[in-house]
């Protein structure tokens, strides 16, 4: 179900990334975005009217805000398997968050590729996650979450070895720009599944949404403020704009180390095979 989501929201995004990408080549840039933002509204609307035709289901009961409040400490610090997840989490999102913005900035200020170039890549990353969970869709409930959360931490670790090899030729090999944007997609696809596969599995069957509330907090938290602080290095001084690439290459090492350590504490999070019941969409934490 969650691949299924994930492929029709990917080919939905592929599509309205290739007609931006055709509005930046041909309109100037203000009123490119000009459309893109018109589009975007239209499209909340339409959400929300389709919203509005759903039939009601069943309210969930509500949760306090002493609950919450005395709750969320005790799930982030206690020792249980949720904690254990939780913080295998966290350095994951801390390592992988800055990529695209990075890479972006990377391309269009020290690279001099145009914004359509870019969006166009990025296109190429739901190619990633569409393939990803084509493989997975019919995989998943039978073999388990942790062999495509070992996927997405090695394709992680490719792509960071491709870019410092990117790096090393001073921008020449943007040949491989494609190949590196397609595996984000796949490791992006593999660990959205994976995690909504996995973590029904260690939540009880009651009381989900507050777990997977905080765990879709704390890492987006957390992977958000990654880029702020590696962004104050990675920017250069001057009156140009220009990538510190040095910063960048220590940048994808330390991707490198994540990954290939979260490999190795991945064994210790048990797991069996099989379907364990419903979760609460969380995907819309993890698309900002």
């Amino acid at each position: 179900y969650w691949a299924t989501d994930q492929m029709t929201s990917g080919i939905a995004i592929v599509g309205s990334l290739f007609l931006y990408a055709t509005l930046f080549t041909l309109l100037p840039a203000y009123r490119a975005f000009v459309v893109l933002y018109s589009i975007a509204v239209f499209g909340a609307f339409m959400a929300h009217r389709q919203l509005k035709i759903l039939p009601d289901v069943d309210k969930p009961r509500l949760i306090s805000f002493e609950t919450i409040v005395s709750s969320t400490p005790r799930l982030m610090t206690e020792p249980s398997l949720f904690r254990t997840y939780l913080w295998l989490s966290v350095p994951l999102f801390a390592a992988i968050t800055p990529i695209s913005p990075f890479a972006a900035y990377y391309l269009k200020v020290s690279a001099g590729l145009t914004a359509a170039d870019v969006i166009l890549l990025t296109m190429v990353t739901y190619f990633g996650l569409i393939a990803a969970n084509w493989y997975m869709r019919a995989k998943m409930d039978r073999v388990g979450a942790k062999p495509f959360f070992r996927l997405s931490y090695i394709a992680h670790a490719a792509i960071a070895l491709g870019w410092i090899g990117l790096l090393n030729a001073n921008g020449k090999g943007l040949i491989v720009l494609p190949v590196l944007y397609f595996l984000q997609g796949v490791a992006s696809g593999c660990w959205t599944s994976a995690n909504l596969n996995y973590l029904p599995k260690i939540l009880p069957d009651k009381d989900r949404a507050l777990p997977v509330s905080i765990h879709g907090a704390v890492i987006t938290f957390i992977g958000g403020c990654s880029p702020v602080i590696w962004g104050l290095f990675l920017k250069t001084g001057g009156s140009l704009p220009s990538v510190n690439v040095v910063v960048f290459k220590l940048f994808f090492a330390s991707l490198v180390v994540v990954c290939v350590v979260l490999l190795i504490l991945l064994n210790k999070l048990p797991e069996q095979a099989g379907v364990q019941g419903p979760t609460p969409q969380g995907v819309w934490m993890l698309r900002p």
